[in-house]
């Protein structure tokens, strides 16, 4: 219960302060030597202002049901005319086991938008979700600021550089997605901004793309002038596998400015990925994860198997992430099996969870 009153009194207070949000991103980096500690860092865009000045914290949801406000570490321009500056969040939190977590913020209120009607309603909500494995460690990456900032001409073809850079040089895939929002009296219920409309949605005209492996975004062309919204999902991928994926949000400031107008092609709708929910892997024929019988009431079955030798750890979770068995090889091998004793637990749900080299299988068990 005080978690939802705090929730609502953040949101509330700040709902009546225009602090001008155009949006930004959240990082999640491991802290060294500690498994499951991580740096959970917040990046906000925003219309240099009193308000946005006066912004000291903001509340992080953990993805554990945990949440803290956190205050502001720095504030800098990242326009040549500092009329967009760039607030930075930060604070450590140490995880309760592995898992997949997302980690988010929201926060009142948004700048006006044309891609988003009723702006001032919607609050601005950043996520990023990645998994935390008992072998895997990962930063996510760092998202991308155009070079030549937000603003855009009008008439004119528009190419924005978005490439994100990430440290441990993993696989990256960008696609467009809706912005999503939260639940005022609950600011960690993340939920889809259904109302939200691309860019070139706002007056059929034009087309608007982003490539999945560049990150290079191009609208052709904007027709009128305003600020738009745009939420890019960056996904990180190593060994084929979905480690984490990152929502950012930018602004996208349509004025006008001296050029050549470019000739409008035909409507094209932009497509999306829908609101993020959580990492979503891609099946990997190359590694197997079984348990049987299930549901179970005394012992359960767990085998792995895997193409290439690997070092594999499995374990148990119940509902609420706490590890209640673990056990693994020491060598690499290609089959493991193990028994995992369930009779004297309760009945209800539990998680399988098989690390293999870093790469994460989950299976759902019924106990019985």
């Amino acid at each position: 219960m005080k978690h939802l009153l705090l929730a609502a009194f953040l949101v509330v207070s700040l709902q009546g302060k225009a602090s001008h949000l155009l949006g930004g991103y959240v990082r999640a980096t491991p802290v060294a030597g500690q498994a499951l500690t991580y740096t959970l860092t917040t990046t906000l865009y925003a219309y240099k202002s009193p308000a946005t000045t006066e912004l000291a914290s903001v509340l992080f949801c953990f993805g554990d049901g945990t949440m803290r406000l956190v205050p502001k570490k720095s504030q800098t321009a990242i326009t040549t005319d500092g009329t967009i500056v760039a607030s930075i969040f930060e604070t450590t939190y140490t995880y309760p086991g592995a898992g997949t977590y997302t980690a988010s913020v929201s926060i009142a209120n948004r700048s006006e938008q044309l891609t988003i009607p009723s702006t001032e309603a919607s609050l601005l909500t950043l996520t990023t979700t990645f998994v935390i494995g008992t072998t895997l460690t990962n930063q996510t990456p760092i998202a991308a600021t155009p070079t030549a900032g937000f603003r855009l001409s009008v008439n004119q073809r528009a190419v924005l550089p978005l490439r994100a850079t990430d440290p441990e040089s993993d696989s990256i895939r960008y696609t467009l997605a809706r912005p999503v929002t939260s639940a005022t009296n609950n600011a960690c219920r993340i939920t889809a901004l259904n109302q939200y409309a691309f860019p070139n949605d706002v007056t059929k005209q034009g087309t608007f793309t982003l490539n999945s492996q560049t990150g290079e975004l191009v609208w052709t062309a904007p027709v009128r002038q305003g600020t738009y919204s745009v939420a890019i999902l960056i996904s990180e991928y190593r060994n084929g596998i979905n480690i984490s994926q990152t929502l950012e949000e930018i602004p996208l400031l349509v004025v006008d400015q001296v050029g050549t107008p470019t000739a409008i092609p035909p409507y094209e709708p932009a497509t999306s990925t829908g609101i993020i929910t959580a990492v979503s892997p891609p099946v990997d024929t190359s590694i197997q994860l079984s348990a049987f019988p299930n549901p179970v009431e005394e012992n359960l079955q767990v085998v792995v198997l895997t193409n290439t030798p690997a070092v594999v750890t499995v374990q148990l979770l119940d509902a609420n992430g706490r590890q209640l068995h673990q056990l693994g090889t020491r060598a690499p091998v290609r089959r493991h099996e193990q028994v995992i004793g369930m009779g004297s637990l309760s009945a209800g749900t539990y998680l399988i969870r098989a690390d293999i080299a870093g790469r994460i299988l989950t299976e759902k068990v019924v106990k019985k």
